[in-house]
């Protein structure tokens, strides 16, 4: 699987100079979760968007302080956003992988006739 794709579509691209360590997952972590996607590159993809959704999810998105309260509006759409890139590529990764099953399904031989058996 092409890791630097992979980074690019999930927005995880090793910044300039930088390393995996600047990314919220590593290379490994990347391998890892492809493996249990059957090393579907959109089925991945959706996998590392629920996972980014959950880790939006559990930060503060809102809180008060006596008479004033400040909502991060900023982190529910990114949530909302994660979610339906995670639901997009599992669109696409389904239909690759019904694609992939169709072609490695032998043909019926239409084409033999019973000529050919004498």
């Amino acid at each position: 699987m092409d890791l630097t794709y992979l980074r690019l579509i999930v927005n995880e691209k090793i910044p300039s100079g930088g390393s995996e360590a600047d990314t919220s997952f590593t290379d490994v972590e990347l391998v890892a979760i492809a493996s249990q996607c059957s090393n579907s590159l959109y089925l991945t993809a959706s996998e590392v968007w629920r996972i980014k959704a959950g880790l939006l999810q559990d930060r503060i998105s809102s809180y008060s302080l006596g008479t004033e309260s400040v909502t991060y509006a900023a982190l529910r759409e990114a949530y909302d956003r994660a979610i339906a890139l995670s639901i997009e590529y599992k669109k696409k990764g389904s239909v690759d992988t019904d694609i992939a099953r169709a072609f490695s399904q032998t043909p019926p031989d239409v084409l033999h006739s019973e000529d050919e058996d004498e």
